[in-house]
């Protein structure tokens, strides 16, 4: 019996031989019949079928990652996910990782249970905000004193020309909510300083902390002690001229921190300067902070939480980065 006759496009739920639902089938799964033979392309590995009947298609399934088992009523939960525009791409992707339906039910009321910090809404914090929206996260804060200007757009790309002249925390949970339902977002319209931010945390328990704002410039460089006085994951990340950094603190109270040049306080900016703000620089590093939000948040499915700093030259393609990971 070959995998064309037993599931259709529409019917994610796999029968045993017995007529019992065990689980689904990874909508990503492909397969392919060739001379009677079924080829199974799964997130694991790609299986070759050598006999076409119920047992041996499942084992095929298990083997190839593409069989997600759960209970009755966890895989009935998951259809659900699969059926509804908002959860269906990222619940697919989470089938791609997780070891059973109850990882992924978990990780889903995870995401749109936690509460996340966004400081700095400029190029990389408002891109976090809507990657992170758009996975499911309900609740933000978000803080940023600035107002959009025309030179924003070219790579805040949910400005609007209207925008020009609003706070960019009022844009952003503009954007934020015309996108997506359900969602509770809470706007500071001034700096923080390092201080501010541990009052905040103390007052209000974060989930996870994003750091992308430049001023002051010393805050980025505190978020590994921010994250160890909070115990709470924190990612922050920016660049200088074309030099990239992406760092992300698991929350661990014995997790070592950066040490400040003691002339960090001294560095100014010149009167007239213009930072070399580049889209596709802004956009990779939101990219890596928001996987590292969701992988601090989605902690079934991903690998336990570990602090690590990654840096790159974005003045060349991203293919060689430096991680370092001895800072846990």
């Amino acid at each position: 019996m070959s995998l064309e006759q037993d599931i259709t496009l529409d019917d994610y739920i796999f029968l045993n031989e017995r007529g019992k639902a065990i689980g689904i089938i990874a909508p990503s799964t492909l397969y392919c019949l060739m001379n009677n033979t079924t080829y199974i392309n799964g997130p694991d590995s790609i299986i070759k079928l050598n006999q076409q009947s119920i047992p041996a298609l499942t084992e095929g399934l298990i083997t190839s990652g593409s069989l997600i088992e759960g209970t009755p009523s966890e895989i009935n939960e998951v259809v659900r996910l699969l059926k509804n525009p908002d959860t269906s791409r990222n619940t697919s992707f989470f089938m791609c990782i997780a070891k059973n339906c109850g990882q992924i039910l978990k990780d889903s009321q995870s995401l749109q249970d936690s509460k996340i910090l966004i400081v700095g809404c400029g190029g990389i914090g408002s891109s976090v905000a809507l990657l992170l929206a758009g996975c499911g996260v309900k609740s933000f804060t978000l803080v940023d004193s600035d107002t959009i200007e025309k030179s924003n757009l070219n790579r805040q790309l949910f400005w609007r020309k209207k925008d020009i002249g609003k706070y960019k925390v009022l844009a952003l949970k503009a954007a934020i909510e015309e996108r997506f339902d359900s969602t509770k977002i809470e706007t500071i319209n001034r700096k923080l300083s390092f201080d501010d931010l541990l009052q905040l945390s103390t007052i209000v328990k974060y989930t996870t902390i994003v750091v992308t704002a430049d001023d002051p410039a010393t805050l980025a460089a505190r978020c590994g002690e921010l994250s160890k006085k909070t115990s709470t994951p924190v990612v922050s990340g920016g660049y200088l001229h074309t030099h990239c950094s992406a760092n992300f603190f698991s929350g661990d109270t014995t997790q070592s921190e950066f040490d400040l040049h003691e002339d960090a306080e001294h560095w100014q900016r010149l009167p007239t300067s213009v930072m070399p703000s580049f889209g596709p620089m802004n956009f990779s590093i939101a990219s890596l902070l928001a996987y590292g939000v969701i992988s601090f948040i989605a902690t079934e499915s991903f690998q336990r939480k570990k602090t690590l700093l990654t840096q790159w030259n974005a003045s060349h393609l991203p293919t060689n980065f430096n991680v370092f990971d001895t800072f846990t």
